[in-house]
């Protein structure tokens, strides 16, 4: 079954986006009478039919909005440092939402190659990821600007278990480790390819962050920043 957005999903008719509509129509070449689905991002699924197809314009009549909460792995915090090579972080995006992941921030540090993204183009890597994969919940993707920036950020109403990911890894705690003491959902911190200089890991350990440890092998930014978010898919906790 084909999924798409509708930011403004509700129950009984809707009209699809220009762009879903023109993906509808002409990539998947449907039809009316076929059974859809529709998500908006924030945990809204619903199941319809296509009503009409014309020009420009597809209406998907719904018969019932369902409300999801969020899974574990969609509440993992992930804050990485972009790559000089943007399609790395495409990459990245992409896999991460098909994993789960509640919140991606990019931050720039001392050892840092670039400060900037292009975050309307993550932005639309969401959507089509989260379309593919059938999430119901969207990733949060931002900028948050200096590393220092980045340790200062609050939670909102959630309490999180605080990750940075150091190397060498000798001495440190492998994630999953970490996981299981703390029980809580985690934001982790990924470096960028020379990683974070000393100063910066004490920083981040005086603001309450621990040390952890992704294995034994020195992995690239945004390798290490999946295996991060699988490890973290797998929470132990148990959401009502």
């Amino acid at each position: 079954m084909n999924t798409y957005f509708q930011e403004g999903l509700t129950q009984g008719e809707n009209r699809l986006s220009a762009e879903e509509a023109l993906h509808c129509a002409r990539s998947h070449r449907s039809r009316v009478g076929e059974s859809v689905m529709l998500v908006n991002g924030r945990g809204g699924r619903g199941m319809g039919r296509i009503a009409t197809i014309s020009r420009g314009e597809v209406v998907v009549e719904v018969e019932e909005v369902r409300q999801e909460p969020r899974q574990a792995c969609e509440h993992t915090w992930l804050a990485v440092a972009p790559t000089k090579n943007l399609d790395r972080m495409e990459w990245l995006v992409e896999k991460a939402v098909e994993v789960g992941v509640g919140r991606i921030s990019f931050f720039y540090s001392q050892y840092s190659e670039r400060r900037e993204v292009r975050l309307e183009r993550f932005q639309r890597i969401v959507v089509e990821a989260g379309k593919q994969c059938q999430a119901s919940w969207f990733p949060r993707v931002e900028e948050v600007g200096s590393f220092s920036e980045l340790l200062t950020l609050e939670a909102a109403a959630e309490q999180y278990a605080l990750a940075i990911a150091h190397y060498p890894a000798e001495g440190l705690r492998p994630l999953a480790d970490f996981m299981e003491e703390k029980k809580s959902f985690v934001k982790l911190l990924i470096g960028p390819e020379g990683g974070f200089s000393e100063e910066e890991y004490a920083a981040a350990v005086a603001h309450q962050y621990t040390g952890i440890s992704l294995g034994t092998r020195r992995l690239r930014t945004e390798t290490a920043a999946l295996v991060g978010c699988i490890l973290l898919a797998k929470s132990p906790l148990v959401l009502q």
